[in-house]
C-alpha cells in the first residue's frame, strides 16, 4: 500500500506506510496533513484520520473544554493591572505615562502571555486548528475571538477584555484616578493629583474674588523637593481666559499630604 501527501500545495509520493509514519515522527506531516491511499483511493483524508495510522500517532486532542484558558484570563485583566500601574508610576514620579514606552510595555504583556497560551493549546494537540493567530495579539479583541472561535469556545473572555480596558480607562483617566492617590512618597508637582488639587484650590484664593475656576494647569515646574516638602510653580489657565502664575507647596504632615496655593 502506497500513499500521497499533500506538502505546502503539491503532491508528493508514492511512499510507503512506514515512510509516512516516519514523515509524522519528523513533523513533515501533521495530524492535519492531507493523505490519499492508492489501495483505497477516494478523497483525500486528514492523516489523523486514517484509522490504521492512530496507534502509531499521538492521542486525538483534547476537547475544547479541557483547553486551559488561564492565559487568555492573564490577558484579560491587563487594562485593569496596567492602568493602577500607571497610576502608580505617575503619581510617585510625575511622569507622562501616555508615551510609547508604556504602550510598548502593554504590547510585550500581551506578547508573553500570548505564548504561553499558545504551549498550553499545544500540549492539548490542537494547534492545528487555531492556526497562527499570535500576530492578531497586536489588536488584542481579534485574538480573543478567534481563538474562541476555532477552539469552539464563548466569547465571555472577549467581553470580559473589553470591560476590563474599559474599567482601565476609568482607572487612568476618570474621575477617581485625581481623588485616589496610589503613589508613593510625597506626589510630585506635577502629579494628577497635585494638578488636581491646584484646580479645585485656585477658586478658593483670597484675591479670587468671582471664584474663577480653573481650566488646565501648565509649565509645572519643581523649585525644591525634600521628603517632606515639595515647592512648585506653575501657568493657571483660569475660565475668564486669563494666564495666572500660581506657587504651591505640598507638605507631609503625618499620614496627610497638605496643599498650599498663592498667586506668584
Amino acid at each position: 500500500m502506497t500513499w500521497h501527501y499533500n506538502l505546502n500545495g503539491a503532491t508528493v509520493g508514492p511512499v510507503s506506510s512506514e515512510e509516512l509514519i516516519s514523515l509524522y515522527g519528523k513533523g513533515t506531516v501533521n495530524e492535519t496533513t492531507l493523505v490519499w491511499d492508492s489501495a483505497e483511493g477516494g478523497d483525500w483524508r486528514k492523516y489523523g484520520d486514517v484509522q490504521s495510522f492512530r496507534s502509531n500517532t499521538s492521542p486525538p486532542p483534547l476537547p475544547a473544554s479541557a483547553v486551559s484558558d488561564k492565559w487568555v484570563w492573564a490577558m484579560v485583566s491587563v487594562p485593569v493591572i496596567g492602568g493602577i500601574a500607571e497610576m502608580v508610576v505617575s503619581e510617585s514620579f510625575g511622569l507622562d505615562t501616555g508615551g510609547i514606552g508604556f504602550i510598548l510595555c502593554y504590547l510585550a504583556t500581551y506578547g508573553v502571555l500570548a505564548s504561553q497560551d499558545a504551549e498550553v493549546i499545544k500540549a492539548s494537540g490542537r494547534k492545528g486548528d487555531v492556526g497562527s493567530i499570535w500576530a492578531w495579539v497586536l489588536f488584542v479583541p481579534a485574538y480573543f475571538f478567534l481563538r474562541a472561535k476555532r477552539l469552539g469556545k464563548n466569547q465571555i473572555a472577549l467581553g470580559a477584555w473589553v470591560v476590563s480596558f474599559i474599567l482601565g480607562i476609568f482607572i487612568t483617566e476618570g474621575p477617581l484616578s485625581s481623588q485616589i492617590y496610589l503613589g508613593a512618597g510625597i506626589p510630585p508637582c506635577n502629579s494628577q493629583a497635585s494638578v488636581s488639587q491646584v484646580k479645585a484650590l485656585f477658586p478658593q484664593l483670597p484675591v479670587n474674588l468671582l471664584n474663577v475656576e480653573a481650566m488646565d494647569v501648565t509649565n509645572i515646574k519643581t523649585s525644591s523637593a525634600t521628603s517632606k516638602k515639595n515647592s512648585c510653580s506653575a501657568s493657571v489657565l483660569a475660565a475668564d481666559g486669563q494666564e495666572y502664575s500660581v506657587v504651591y507647596t505640598i507638605e507631609e504632615r503625618g499620614d496627610q499630604f497638605f496643599y498650599f496655593l498663592n498667586l506668584n
